[in-house]
């Protein structure tokens, strides 16, 4: 149990390894579960409570543990441990979208987090391979938020326009430009990862440096809610 929820890195995740593909094929079996029963679910709404509450009860669980975790291990330090960045923020989104249920919410959610975390599943920013705490809070985490962003514009009844996509987008822009300039100085940190890419191997850490780098986030980020709309409108036709 020590080693289990140490801080220490006692066998180092490597990217693609077995241990990274069985939690890819459970993302992916989870994401079709959805796409192939969400009309059935969305219709019983004793099942659609109890995926909800479950999802919400893993994410609180998550937070809370993850903290508790970094606390324990003397590694919890405002640089780097407030929930700011984009998947952290999502997390807490979707908890909030899952007990409240608000639309508004629930529009943020899926556009801030559906695709973020799903390609932390892809690329993660990990130290800790299986079967250390870090690996399976990191990747329930992200799964289950990523998940459950897609399954509540899905089963609860919202319409999603590219207005909306437009105005989180732009929401999204200015929370960076607070985290840029205001956060990351104060607190020497890295927030966001405007200042740079993580230590980790990651896609960020092919986008260049400098003003390009930020250039490439916001493209990037761009895009990535165009196609989650786009994603959204192609579900709800069929």
């Amino acid at each position: 149990m020590d080693f289990w929820f140490s801080g220490d890195v006692q066998s180092r995740f490597s990217l693609f390894s077995s241990s990274h593909m069985a939690m890819i094929v459970l993302y992916l079996v989870l994401l079709a579960a959805i796409l192939l029963n969400y009309k059935k679910i969305a219709a019983n709404q004793q099942l659609k409570n109890r995926i909800r509450w479950s999802f919400a009860g893993i994410l609180i669980i998550s937070v809370v543990s993850y903290h508790t975790w970094m606390i324990v291990n003397d590694t919890w330090r405002l640089g780097h441990s407030l929930p700011l960045h984009i998947t952290s923020l999502s997390g807490i989104l979707a908890i909030f979208s899952l007990i409240t249920l608000n639309k508004k919410l629930i529009k943020m959610t899926f556009f801030i987090g559906f695709v973020s975390t799903g390609l932390a599943v892809i690329t993660p920013d990990l130290a800790h391979d299986f079967p250390h705490y870090r690996y399976w809070q990191f990747f329930l985490h992200h799964i289950v938020v990523s998940v459950a962003s897609l399954y509540l514009v899905l089963v609860i009844d919202l319409h999603i326009t590219l207005k909306h996509c437009l105005t989180v987008f732009g929401g999204l822009l200015v929370y960076a430009l607070v985290i840029g300039v205001i956060v990351n100085p104060a607190l020497d940190a890295n927030y966001l990862f405007l200042s740079g890419a993580p230590a980790n191997e990651t896609l960020l850490n092919h986008l260049g440096s400098g003003a390009i780098y930020i250039v490439s986030l916001v493209a990037i980020a761009f895009v990535v809610f165009l196609a989650s709309f786009g994603f959204y409108k192609l579900v709800k036709r069929v």
